[in-house]
């Protein structure tokens, strides 16, 4: 299942930041074998200043791209990064820790010259806040309540792309492939910069090919 979602300091203050948009939330994560979890921070563009964030604190990490290890982090609880950069929007992701493994956390920055503002930043928390719950639903294989919330959600902020992304892996642990790719197919239109998920979808579309030629 997708993980999801979060925002940081560096004893400094918030900085007033710029956003045509409502903030769309988005991360890929790779899993393989390793004495350690490190997590790579990415940008593009690059050199975007990463921040972790707590509550209306934030601290920088450094500036992408950047590789780091689970160990340096101040939580084992899902976290949020927070990446800024003059001249683009702000983006939010939602990190969950875990364990001998390498997390890739992305953001494709957008230009903006809009203001943003502390609603906003509400607005997008509140939406982490949300996700995780219906993670939580779909980790106790309550994937009916999970699809429900999600879709009270996707009513109330259709923009936000890891909405489908969610959508896509509840239905594939439902063995629904055809909406899985229906969701994620979504989730792409919204956020291209959704690689994990690309492939994904190029996974699920290559099995279903292989079982129409007949191949086992």
């Amino acid at each position: 299942m997708e993980d999801v979602l979060y925002k940081f300091n560096q004893g400094c203050r918030l900085r007033p930041r710029y956003l045509a948009a409502l903030i769309l939330i988005s991360m890929s994560t790779l899993t393989s074998c390793f004495s350690t979890s490190v997590y790579k921070f990415q940008s593009t563009p690059n050199d975007a200043s990463v921040y972790y964030v707590n509550g209306s604190e934030k601290t920088l990490i450094g500036q992408t791209p950047i590789d780091y290890t689970k160990t340096n982090l101040p939580t084992e609880a899902p976290f949020t990064i927070r990446f800024e950069k003059d001249g683009f929007e702000p983006k939010e992701i939602a990190v969950t820790p875990t364990d001998n493994s390498q997390t890739i956390i992305s953001a494709l920055m957008k230009t903006s010259a809009v203001p943003f503002s502390d609603a906003i930043t509400k607005k997008v928390r509140e939406v982490v806040r949300r996700i995780f719950d219906v993670q939580e639903l779909t980790a106790r294989q309550k994937f009916v309540d999970a699809l429900a919330a999600l879709k009270k959600l996707e009513d109330e902020n259709p923009g936000v792309a890891e909405i489908y992304t969610m959508k896509g892996s509840i239905y594939l642990l439902l063995n629904d492939k055809a909406q899985a790719k229906e969701q994620w197919e979504k989730a792409l239109k919204l956020d291209p910069g959704l690689e994990q998920i690309r492939v994904r979808l190029n996974n699920l579309s290559a099995g279903a090919n292989d079982k129409k030629g007949g191949k086992p």
